[in-house]
């Protein structure tokens, strides 16, 4: 049986100074694709220094963006990540048990509960509380719809 793939997408600008634990926590993936919009700092030196990102350049809304870098992956299964986002050793654990386990049509889209931090505190109200989201999805069943600023990654199959 083959391992199945992995692509983390992550839509960037101006991240050089905080990017760099997310994609070393991506090591896991066989393709990071960054959608930049045209950041002025280093941002693009940073990525293009780890061998597993594929580097696009794009103005777009962040949503576009997102699935623009969808479109452009390789690998059967994708990753929803934000660039200032580290994925547990456990997370990370947990994707490797599904990549392992081949071609499963039953599942095809993952959801993970967010650990969010703000000024080193862990949020236990508001959006910090929200139960899950999707997380790992097979290519091509979610997608955000691009009609707002806040809106959740859409996916036909839960």
């Amino acid at each position: 049986m083959t391992q199945e793939t992995v692509a983390a997408v992550i839509p960037t600008k101006n991240v050089a100074h905080i990017i760099k634990p997310a994609l070393d926590a991506l090591r896991l993936c066989d393709e990071v694709i960054i959608v930049d919009m045209f950041s002025t700092d280093d941002t693009k030196q940073v990525c293009e220094s780890y061998p597993n990102v594929r580097f696009f350049e794009r103005e777009d809304y962040i949503y576009g963006n997102f699935n623009f870098g969808v479109e452009q992956a390789r690998s059967n299964w994708i990753i929803r990540v934000d660039s200032d986002e580290v994925l547990s050793s456990t997370l990370a654990g947990s994707i490797r048990a599904v990549l392992e386990a081949g071609n499963d049509a039953t599942h095809k889209c993952y959801t993970a509960e967010p650990h969010l931090y703000m000024f080193g505190y862990r949020m236990k109200y508001g959006w910090g509380a929200k139960s899950g989201r999707p997380t790992l999805f097979r290519r091509g069943v979610a997608q955000y719809r691009v009609r707002s600023e806040h809106e959740d990654l859409q996916s036909e199959h839960p």
